[in-house]
């Protein structure tokens, strides 16, 4: 949270002596007082008031449309995996996400939402269905076109489920698109003047690929101006990626760290999100663990842009 600094004035004191003279059989009038000087204080000169961002308690239910493309790159050492994955692969999901929250004068959420008409596209799915395999256009018709979602976030936890929770997240399309409608939850404390800066830390459990991952994210947000009617947010990320699963013939251990920006527009009366555009790259490292063989190892890097626009219905 910025400190406001504290001003301490410095008084000057100013020492005066009289001169007195005289002279044989002389009288010696007094001198006429001189005017006092006027005093100016720090308190006698106008300042500007300083504005503060006040956002309201509560947030109507809001729409927004969500885009998400990636593009990963793969490089791979040691011998090659049977069905290895092509050196570039792109992947692209697309829903309208609907949010209704109470906010704390933290910042802190409760909300309760959903994810509509969530759609994934991948040109992985294209190289199975080229090779012959089509369950992934049966997952698609297969996927829920209704994901219900509850959520909670605060400075340092973030938790949004399905309602009602899955029992297994791994690799479900549920999960995916709660983890989407997640990028819709931010926190904004009340008071904060342009220029102020806080910050929020966050743990998240993910699996891919049967690998259960903790997710360690760091965001400082800086308050870039406002006014009556739009406020703009300047969000920075660093993440932090650990996980192990496997079986024992098999393990797979997956690290990584990666960075991001967001550039968000708000609207100040009632608290919603215009606009919010994010750009971020993330770096992991998969070996792979096969006994009396050579670990294999893959370099993947994911660079990601994701933009959401409120939809007024």
């Amino acid at each position: 949270m910025p400190q406001a600094l504290a001003a301490m004035p410095v008084l000057a004191w100013a020492l005066g002596g009289a001169l007195l003279a005289a002279c044989a059989g002389g009288r010696i009038a007094p001198a006429p007082p001189s005017p006092a000087a006027p005093v100016v204080t720090d308190s006698a000169v106008p300042r500007p008031a300083v504005r503060a961002l006040m956002l309201p308690a509560t947030t109507g239910s809001l729409t927004w449309r969500v885009t998400n493309s990636a593009v990963l790159r793969v490089s791979a050492s040691g011998a090659p995996a049977s069905g290895a994955q092509p050196a570039e692969q792109r992947t692209s999901t697309q829903a309208l996400v609907n949010w209704t929250a109470t906010r704390t004068p933290t910042g802190g959420l409760r909300a309760t939402g959903q994810v509509d008409s969530f759609v994934v596209r991948s040109t992985l799915d294209t190289g199975r269905a080229r090779a012959g395999s089509a369950p992934s256009a049966a997952a698609r018709d297969a996927a829920p076109t209704l994901v219900l979602l509850d959520a909670t976030l605060d400075s340092a936890f973030a938790r949004v489920v399905t309602r009602p929770p899955l029992t297994n997240e791994c690799d479900r399309v549920e999960a995916a698109a709660a983890q989407l409608a997640r990028e819709l939850l931010l926190r904004i404390p009340d008071g904060m003047v342009v220029g102020a800066q806080w910050r929020d830390s966050s743990v998240a459990l993910v699996c891919r690929s049967g690998v259960p991952m903790a997710v360690h994210t760091t965001t400082l947000s800086t308050l870039e101006g406002f006014d009556d009617e739009v406020a703009t947010l300047v969000r920075t990320t660093q993440q932090r990626v650990d996980g192990k699963g496997g079986s024992p013939f098999q393990a797979l251990e997956v690290s990584g760290s990666g960075s991001g920006t967001q550039r968000v527009r708000l609207r100040v009366r009632d608290g919603a999100i215009e606009t919010l555009d994010d750009t971020s790259t993330l770096t992991l490292l998969l070996t792979d663990r096969v006994p009396a063989a050579a670990a294999r190892t893959q370099q993947v890097v994911q660079q990601r842009t994701l933009h959401a626009e409120r939809v007024r219905r």
